[in-house]
């Protein structure tokens, strides 16, 4: 008789008990992410049955990591449910920021960022976005409400006829750079490469139109450095955010509204520039004939030092936005630049 079979027997099932036991742990209070096999635990804000989905790479075992106490199959219906709503959101972001003009690379890496690093947390009115690659949502979104903030035909487009109907110029920052060496008590920040280009597109403007201009205060800075031309009215010397920033403009405007505005702005920030005074003020734009289309490699701040990286910032904030209810139209004129006037 051999007596080690009925040893291994026995010592199989402690295994298998053990096993169990520390399943049992995880479905309690933690989620495990097969990418990095870390433990994530639910904050307890998690939907029903306190789950949490890790949208993880398509490679090896899945895209999604749970620990709940739901069954096989109510797991693998809740994955195929997000997947097909992240792939809706992912088409959805593709054609509105290929319409704005971002390159192809950049829309491709969101694509995958959308898809592939994503933190989902299943919702039984549906379910809910919380994360996208490294930046978290200030709030969490309905996927299927974010569909709906990535219009296809959002870009503003260049009309001369716009130009003369315009009442002022709004110029929106695009960064900044940071002195390598300082002085004690010094100003750190300067305005940029981006915002020197848009400073001089500002300059020429005014000096065409002749309407008050209105500028963020970086941009005003590069005005005052470099062209020979005032910003009429500056934006506080702050962290504002496009909203804000169209805040401070407005309530400048002395004896009257403004019906329609030029906006200076990068390229790729053009768009919700144009959204955000049409949906939330009630202003039309119209886009500078010239734009510029560059990064900086020097910029300080990170979500603008290259396409990719604010192509991800620009769908996290337009993702928390309510579904826009007018999108600017106009007639195609004009071109792109991707450096500063030379000479200016």
């Amino acid at each position: 008789m051999d007596v080690t079979k009925p040893l291994l027997v026995g010592r199989c099932r402690l295994l298998l008990q053990g096993l169990d036991d520390r399943l049992g742990e995880g479905a309690a209070g933690v989620a495990i992410s097969r990418r990095d096999n870390q433990a994530v635990p639910l904050d307890g804000r998690a939907g029903a049955g306190g789950t949490k989905l890790l949208l993880q790479p398509r490679a090896g075992l899945g895209r999604f990591v749970r620990a709940n106490t739901a069954t096989s199959c109510d797991s693998q219906r809740e994955e195929r449910r997000s997947t097909m709503q992240l792939d809706k959101l992912a088409e959805s972001a593709s054609m509105h920021y290929t319409n704005r003009e971002f390159p192809p690379a950049a829309v491709l890496h969101l694509e995958k960022v959308i898809r592939d690093e994503s933190v989902v947390r299943p919702d039984p009115g549906g379910d809910v976005l919380e994360q996208v690659g490294k930046r978290k949502l200030r709030q969490p979104v309905k996927i299927a409400n974010a569909i709906g903030n990535f219009p296809p035909n959002a870009q503003p487009v260049r009309s001369l006829e716009g130009l003369r109907e315009a009442e002022a110029i709004f110029a929106f920052s695009f960064g900044y750079r940071v002195k390598s060496r300082p002085a004690p008590g010094q100003e750190v920040r300067l305005p940029g490469l981006n915002n020197r280009a848009l400073a001089v597109i500002s300059a020429q403007l005014k000096s065409i139109l002749g309407v008050p201009l209105f500028a963020q205060f970086e941009i005003s800075d590069a005005l005052d450095d470099y062209t020979d031309v005032v910003a009429d009215f500056s934006s506080p010397a702050e962290d504002l955010g496009t909203t804000g920033v169209i805040k401070s403009f407005v309530s400048r405007v002395e004896g009257k509204s403004v019906g329609k505005v030029v906006v200076v702005a990068h390229q790729h920030h053009l768009a919700r520039c144009a959204l955000v005074l049409l949906n939330d003020f009630n202003i039309e734009s119209v886009p500078a004939v010239e734009t510029y289309c560059g990064y900086d490699p020097r910029e300080a701040q990170p979500r603008v030092v290259s396409p990719e990286e604010y192509i991800v910032h620009d769908f996290v904030v337009m993702a928390l936005h309510r579904a826009w209810d007018r999108l600017p139209t106009q007639v195609v004129v004009g071109r792109a630049i991707a450096a500063p006037v030379p000479g200016s």
